[in-house]
């Protein structure tokens, strides 16, 4: 089993550009907004 690098959370960084260069934690949720505005219900 290879080993998983662990990524940073992007706390207090306010640029996606920093978030790339950093190497840090993005997960886009840009599909559960959608969801949520236009069905009326909770995801998670």
């Amino acid at each position: 089993m290879e080993s998983m690098e662990l990524k940073r959370l992007p706390v207090g960084i306010q640029t996606f550009s920093e978030v790339i260069n950093l190497n840090c934690l993005y997960v886009d949720k840009t599909q559960y907004i959608h969801k949520t505005l236009y069905t009326h219900k909770h995801y998670s």
